[in-house]
């Protein structure tokens, strides 16, 4: 049975921030498929590109002044910093995201101690550079074949076609 878990956690799987209430989380799919025209007004699709993950969350903290002073200064450097963070909802763990805006707004209705906070997430998926030798050189050097370096002009003839132009 599923428990109704709510949170953000960092990566080593710690709260990030505390908050009262989860109020929404929407989550934005995506991928791409490619198409090329070809004769007669028909086309070819071919190849999937899947984009990153979108989720906008949005959480009411409720404190004083300093707890939400603490929460904003959170989310600022989540905002800034390349941390990732998981989202875990009841129904599913959302690995990999980045906070990529914030908003919050206070209002007289809710009250000056209720911060409502909307984040925007983006996925971000790593992946390790793999860096490898493309130049092939030959056993022995002279069995590479040789390179046409196209025609070369020597600095006497440029010489004389610069004076030829000038009337020396």
């Amino acid at each position: 049975m599923l428990q109704e878990i709510w949170t953000i956690l960092d990566e080593q799987s710690l709260p990030v921030v505390t908050f009262t209430s989860f109020i929404s989380l929407d989550s934005d799919s995506s991928s791409k498929i490619t198409n090329y025209t070809s004769e007669k007004g028909t086309f070819s699709s071919y190849n999937k590109i899947v984009a990153p993950d979108e989720l906008a969350v949005t959480l009411a903290i409720q404190g004083n002044a300093a707890e939400i002073q603490d929460a904003i200064a959170v989310l600022d450097t989540l905002r800034k910093e390349p941390q990732k963070v998981s989202i875990v909802s009841p129904y599913k763990e959302y690995k990999w995201f980045s906070l990529e805006s914030y908003s919050y707004s206070f209002n007289q209705s809710q009250g000056v101690n209720l911060l409502i906070a909307a984040m925007n997430f983006k996925q971000v998926n790593e992946v390790e550079a793999i860096y490898t030798n493309s130049i092939k050189y030959p056993k022995n050097p002279s069995a590479a074949s040789a390179v046409n370096g196209g025609k070369k002009q020597g600095l006497q003839s440029i010489l004389s076609k610069i004076e030829e132009g000038v009337g020396l």
